[in-house]
């Protein structure tokens, strides 16, 4: 073989033996370190922190140009300082650390399994599931902010058996213990006394006129002037007695409910009683 075609076949091997040798051992290209550090930074500006990341970790390496990777490094020093952690602690319905647990952000698997250390993720509102063999899988939905290292957040995962109980008391409705009956029985006692007061009122006004009007006459001129004098007299003192007795009553039925509706205990006992006599009717009671 001559000399020269000798030569071409050694450099020919010698370069694919370079070549060979960055793809094994994943030193990227003088295109790929300027292509990584270029969508790093869009990825940055979009909040993409952990994918911009993986960008910029790719052209520090020792096969990018100097100015690229020097570039990459602080862009990187950056992102690391702006990313916010999570840690997670997870633990049983018996509160033993549980560590085969996944990790989802949006839906895509950030962690495989809890070490301890903090859990990187991007900055936003985000939606996490937490899931772990022979559990529930857990959800939870916070605000990260950047440069929020540390975040704790405590998991507790249940089976569904646990799960299926609490859904079941819940469906109860809540227990309500000590709960006051409800107000509107006084407001509408003290409503009929004020209706009572003033019917008595209005009979008493009435009386008061009619009595006025044979103030100067004698009993006979009266009745002969006014024939129903006495029984128009007698209906409004009746009217004017029943309005101011059942204001009485009612007040009192009213004041009883009251302690009763805001307490709920040691309520005041009411007995009301009717009374029935000839040509009258009338009610009395006491408080026990």
């Amino acid at each position: 073989m001559p000399l020269a075609a000798r030569g071409m076949a050694v450099s020919s091997l010698a370069l694919a033996l370079v070549l060979g040798t960055r793809a094994a051992w994943g030193v990227p290209s003088k295109a790929e370190c300027i292509a990584a550090s270029e969508s790093g930074q869009e990825l940055r500006h979009g909040g993409k922190l952990r994918d911009a990341r993986e960008r910029f970790a790719l052209c520090v390496s020792e096969g990018c140009p100097g100015p690229v990777r020097a570039d990459c490094a602080d862009r990187l020093a950056e992102v690391d300082k702006a990313m916010p952690t999570l840690v997670v602690a997870a633990v049983d319905q018996e509160g033993t650390d549980l560590s085969e647990v996944r990790v989802l952000e949006d839906g895509a698997q950030v962690v495989a399994r809890l070490d301890g250390t903090p859990v990187r993720i991007d900055p936003g509102d985000h939606a996490f599931r937490f899931e772990t063999a022979g559990y529930l899988p857990v959800t939870r939905r916070l605000v990260a902010r950047e440069m929020e290292k540390g975040r704790r957040l405590a998991i507790q995962f249940k089976t569904v058996a646990t799960s299926t109980a609490e859904a079941a008391d819940d469906s109860a409705g809540p227990v309500r213990e000590g709960e006051p009956p409800p107000r509107w029985p006084s407001y509408l006692a003290f409503g009929v006394a004020g209706v009572g007061l003033i019917a008595g009122a209005v009979f008493t006004v009435a009386w008061a006129s009619e009595n006025g009007k044979c103030s100067t006459l004698s009993r006979d001129a009266c009745l002969s002037a006014h024939s129903d004098h006495e029984s128009v007299l007698g209906a409004d003192t009746v009217g004017a007695v029943s309005g101011f007795g059942l204001a009485v009553v009612a007040a009192g039925v009213g004041w009883w409910l009251w302690p009763s509706a805001s307490a709920g205990e040691g309520a005041h006992a009411l007995e009301v009683r009717p009374r029935l006599g000839l040509g009258w009717l009338g009610v009395d009671g006491r408080f026990r």
